[in-house]
């Protein structure tokens, strides 16, 4: 009988040793997600394209700041007229910086080379910086947090949220205030736990600003 009761035992652990086997996830494989989760996200905004961003994002909080500002953008692009083709995207990673054993904060330097279709013989682009907090649990890659400095999307929201001890420090336009994303991730005052109503009256003042500037939609 104890012989049948190791024997279960093993049988159990030999079971389990392949599903944990399964959750271990390979690091040299995050420039790929990046890379990927930043294609889709930056196609869906300028292009219009329809991406699932879903699937690289873990959390309701990040998941509607993500999905309103790719809306908000397109809403602005299309009362400004400025669609874009012959779209490339190239990203550069920085090395992650583990914050615990399933988390860790990376920077992303974005590199967007485009023509306007207004415009189609003269090349554009821009440079950006995309600040991410990647989650590992569960044994896959998942972004938790994001930030784009100097964005007016960004901006205008983390703004909303800063503590107004530190929005003081700053002058009255919050000049010499910065939103630092792995300082704020760890002390609990990102943007996974901003207030999610807040956040998208936010949005719906934008949205209304934009059309007072712009009026409405335009054919591009």
């Amino acid at each position: 009988m104890k012989r049948i009761g190791i024997i279960l035992i093993l049988a159990i652990i030999l079971v389990l040793f392949p599903a944990c086997q399964k959750a271990e996830i390979d690091m040299l494989d995050l420039p790929d997600f990046v890379d990927r989760f930043v294609t889709a996200f930056y196609e869906n905004r300028d292009l219009g394209t329809d991406h699932n961003i879903g699937k690289f994002l873990q959390g309701e909080n990040i998941t509607t700041y993500l999905t309103e500002k790719v809306r908000i953008h397109r809403f602005l692009c299309e009362r400004m007229s400025n669609g874009k083709t012959n779209y490339f995207i190239s990203t550069k990673i920085s090395s992650p910086e583990e914050l615990d054993k399933d988390t860790y904060y990376v920077t992303v330097a974005v590199a967007l080379e485009y023509n306007y279709l207004v415009s189609l013989y003269e090349k554009s682009g821009r440079g950006t910086q995309l600040d991410l907090i990647i989650s590992t649990k569960g044994g896959k890659f998942s972004v938790i947090d994001a930030y784009e400095a100097l964005n007016y999307y960004d901006e205008k929201i983390v703004m909303a949220f800063v503590d107004p001890e530190e929005l003081n420090a700053g002058n009255a336009f919050g000049e010499g205030v910065t939103f630092n994303l792995k300082e704020k991730f760890l002390a609990g005052n990102s943007v996974r736990s901003f207030d999610k109503s807040k956040m998208l009256s936010i949005v719906k003042e934008m949205e209304q600003d934009f059309i007072s500037q712009y009026g409405e939609s335009k054919q591009y």
